[in-house]
This record gives structure tokens, C-alpha cells and sequence, in this order.
């Protein structure tokens, strides 16, 4: 290649790099907010954060290359979800993902032009998230798992399975739902119990720090049974709250639990391997028996029965 040719071409190549260097930069790179309640350090964390990513790779998305995640966590105190949820919205996110109720409704307050994506509501409309489940309208979508209707049904279960039952303990997170969501899902548990001849025990529970509280009040109070109202924030405390059944299983405090395990289906058989290890090493010192099975198999939950001998 003759000399000058050469100093043309490198010329022309000095020329065209800064333009396409410059082009570059002007492509935007979606940012997610993810907004949730668990520490970033702890198993809940990365079984929320874990499922997503993973769902994002399968349609192409790979984070840090053609996409940004904004991880914010509360870090078990639900008051901090309206500072954080400003503070996303404030740094112009494209999307916020919500992990439930409670931070669905301080993204709304933040926001009501980014679009918000919740996995997991109570009841969007009577809270006020969205216009109604056909047309949900406004900036908010998601699933929702209705499980504020499910407290009374409980007690329904519970007082077939126990003949004879009389006074039942309810593990209650006052911030749940939204206060009318909350007083007309009390109401329905009250006449439940009415209906049935059961007198109820409600322990509130605000945060995660009067969780084991709550467990050593009912357990002074000696109820016969135990419900807990579905809680972003009991999920997240879920380990915590099943080494308090098997203790209490342990100790002769309870014989029975039933519980639901919400697992993601590709790794359903790793998941419930892992509890049985978890449940065999609190119940180390005392015989039981556990029973679980996928009763529905359209849905990502398995069902899990456990049981301890009478003493």
C-alpha cells in the first residue's frame, strides 16, 4: 500500500471513530426499578431478584448489557417504601417492579406515569391500585392472589379438621393491605368466627422485629390454632417464622402445620429438597412426619403437612 494511500485511509478511519463512538452513547439503556423488603444479603432477596433476571434472559434481556437494574430495598421496615419509591422515580426509571401491596401503593403515590409492575397483590381494585381486574386502567398491572379473602376460609378449614376447636390465634401485619381492604377482610374473619363459635386472638405484627414477640405472646396465651393473613413481609420473614413452628413443634407447643410452598416449577424438586433438609435440621430432636405435594398443577405452589406425636 503506497504511503499517502495509507495516511488517507487512517485519516478517514480518525475521522469516522469519534462520530461512531458518539452514536453509541446516545443509545438509551432501559433502567428497572425493583423495589422490595428483604435485605439484599439474605435468600429472600435472591429468590426474588433470581426468578426475574432469569425470566429476562429468556426474552433476550441480559442485565448490565442491554439493560439496568436499580435495586432498592427496605430492608424489613415497610415505612422506608415511600422515600425509596421517590427515589426511583426520581432517577427516571423506565419500569418499576414492585414486590407487592404495600410498595405498589408508594410507587402510585410517586408515579403516576411509570409503568408499575406488581408480581404479587391482595385485591388491586379495593385497594385502590387499579379500576378494576378487566380494565386496570392507570399505570399498575400485575397478578393478584386475592388472598385477603382467604382468612375466613381458614377458619372454615380449621374447625373441620379440629371438632371441638374454640379459640384460634391470628398473626396480623396491619400494613398488608390498604385500611379498607384490611377492616372489611377483618370483618369477614369476625363473622367467620362468629358463624363457627370461635373466638379469635389478633396479634398485630408491624414489622419484622415483633415477629418472634408475636410468636411468645400466642404461645403464653395457649391458643388451639394458628392462622397467618398472607403478608408481603410474612413471605419475605418465612424462614424465620417456619424455625418458630419448629420450635414451637419441637417444644409440645403445636402437633400440626400446614403451609404452602411457592416455588418456581424449573427447580421445584431442588426446592423442596431444601425444606425437608430445613425442617429436618429444626426438628432434629423430635420424631415427625412431612407430607408434600403439588395438589394443583397449574399453579407454583407445593403443600406441605407436618406432624409430631402426641407427647
Amino acid at each position: 500500500m503506497r504511503r499517502r494511500e495509507f495516511i488517507m485511509r487512517l485519516g478517514g478511519a480518525a475521522t469516522i471513530w469519534p462520530l461512531a463512538a458518539h452514536a453509541q452513547q446516545l443509545v438509551k439503556v432501559p433502567r428497572i426499578g425493583f423495589l422490595v423488603t428483604a435485605p439484599f444479603d439474605t435468600p429472600e432477596f435472591r429468590q426474588a431478584r433470581d426468578p426475574f433476571l432469569q425470566g429476562m434472559r429468556e426474552l433476550g434481556y441480559i442485565e448490565g448489557q442491554n439493560f439496568r437494574v436499580e435495586y432498592r430495598s427496605a430492608e424489613g421496615k415497610q415505612e422506608r417504601f415511600a422515600s425509596l419509591a421517590v427515589d426511583l422515580v426520581g432517577m427516571n426509571v423506565d419500569l418499576i417492579v414492585a414486590a407487592g401491596t404495600p410498595h405498589a401503593r408508594a410507587a402510585q403515590l410517586a408515579t403516576r406515569t411509570i409503568p408499575i409492575i406488581v408480581p404479587a397483590m391482595s385485591n388491586p381494585v379495593a385497594d385502590g391500585l387499579v379500576a378494576s381486574l378487566a380494565r386496570p386502567g392507570g399505570n399498575i398491572t400485575g397478578l393478584t392472589t386475592l388472598g385477603a379473602e382467604l382468612a375466613p376460609k381458614l377458619l372454615d378449614i380449621l374447625s373441620q379438621a379440629l371438632p371441638g376447636l374454640s379459640r384460634v390465634a391470628v398473626l396480623w401485619h396491619p400494613g398488608a393491605f390498604s385500611d379498607h381492604t384490611a377492616n372489611e377482610t377483618w370483618k369477614a374473619t369476625e363473622a367467620a368466627a362468629a358463624r363457627l363459635r370461635l373466638q379469635l386472638r389478633r396479634v398485630d405484627v408491624r414489622s419484622a422485629d415483633d415477629i418472634d414477640g408475636a410468636f411468645d405472646t400466642i404461645a403464653r396465651e395457649r391458643p388451639e390454632a394458628l392462622i397467618l393473613v398472607q403478608s408481603t413481609m410474612f413471605f419475605t420473614e418465612r424462614r424465620r417464622i417456619a424455625d418458630l413452628v419448629a420450635r414451637w413443634m419441637s417444644g409440645g407447643l403445636a402437633r400440626r402445620a400446614i403451609f404452602n410452598l411457592k416455588l418456581p416449577m424449573k427447580k421445584r424438586y431442588d426446592e423442596v429438597r431444601l425444606c425437608e433438609q430445613h425442617i429436618a435440621a429444626a426438628m432434629r430432636d423430635t420424631p415427625f412426619t412431612l407430607a408434600l405435594r403439588q395438589l394443583y398443577h397449574g399453579r407454583e405452589e407445593v403443600t406441605g403437612y407436618l406432624s409430631v406425636a402426641t407427647r
